[in-house]
């Protein structure tokens, strides 16, 4: 943070370099940028502190006073394009849909083929992350569902942009297309098209789900909107930026580690504010106690384990 005194010397020396001793940093523009709640400035005081230590630093805060127009920030831009995270299917509902209907492309409502009126019964997570029913348009931020490629990109979790949506003459939705062209962000592989090395076509999947009166199948594109998923879904994904809502109570034991858990570092996430309830709530579920109680056992046999090894070893 700049303080008192180096901005009074930056007064001075700008009305020094222009000859303009009568007009503010001589008359020269300035635009200031920064927060009030970092760190005071080293050995001098912030430009808001109301006792100056010296001439200087008067100028420096008088100089400070004469900037009349604000433009404040409210939206946090370094994890602007970041994933939402939410506990309820609702929320992600809501929040995809918000997002899709801002495009103010063509909405392509695209259902599910399936071989039985059972198959149509049968969860996404039994059916390899199939959905029923994909919402999709020009520019939406998808995410694969399945590992097409892992080698390349082509994995579970990863992001992408609809380019563009195929179909064969005569159908449109709710068909499924012929593919959907989607620019992934970390594609490595062979270049599709050229001119677009990122572009690549997916194809709709047929998966198969056993149940007790036999087989099943779904065919489906293997793609969700990606600008928000349940923090359940988020479980074994890695994202670059994540943007939390951990909901008002822990109702599943683990679900705030799991989503905090989802980016490398806490600078690549931001988390709704929350009351000191939510916090302390963590180690009232009784699920909790449970888990506790059973790493503290799996502690003792690795204890166990490792001395018998060494020992072995000897």
């Amino acid at each position: 943070m700049l303080g008192q005194v180096t901005f009074g010397w930056i007064d001075k020396h700008c009305k020094q370099a222009t000859g303009s001793n009568d007009k503010v940093f001589g008359g020269k523009s300035l635009i200031l940028t920064g927060d009030p709640g970092q760190l005071p400035p080293v050995a001098d005081k912030p430009l808001y502190h109301a006792r100056p230590s010296n001439a200087v630093g008067e100028q420096g805060h008088q100089a400070y006073h004469m900037f009349d127009k604000v433009v404040k920030l409210t939206v946090n831009q370094r994890v602007q394009d970041s994933t939402r995270l939410f506990y309820s299917n609702e929320q992600v509902g809501n929040y995809n849909h918000e997002q899709l209907t801002k495009l103010e492309h063509p909405i392509a409502h695209i259902n599910a083929r399936h071989s039985s009126a059972l198959a149509k019964k049968i969860s996404s997570d039994d059916m390899s992350g199939l959905e029923h029913v994909v919402f999709l348009a020009k520019d939406a931020r998808v995410m694969l569902t399945m590992n097409l490629w892992s080698s390349v990109g082509l994995c579970n979790g990863a992001t992408g942009t609809v380019v563009d949506i195929i179909y064969q003459n005569n159908h449109q939705p709710p068909d499924l297309p012929i593919a959907v062209i989607v620019e992934f962000e970390n594609y490595r592989g062979p270049a599709f098209n050229e001119s677009r090395p990122l572009c690549i076509p997916i194809y709709p999947i047929t998966v198969t789900s056993q149940t007790e009166i036999g087989f099943h199948e779904r065919q489906q594109l293997p793609l969700r909107l990606a600008w928000a998923l349940t923090i359940h879904k988020s479980q074994g994904l890695t994202l670059p930026k994540a943007w939390i809502d951990i909901g008002k109570s822990e109702r599943t034991a683990g679900v705030s580690y799991i989503a905090i858990s989802r980016v490398k570092s806490l600078a690549s996430c931001v988390i709704e504010p929350m009351t000191y309830e939510r916090l302390t709530s963590l180690k009232s579920s009784a699920n909790l106690q449970y888990r506790l109680e059973e790493e503290n056992r799996l502690d003792q046999l690795a204890q166990a384990t490792s001395s018998a090894f060494r020992t072995a070893n000897y």
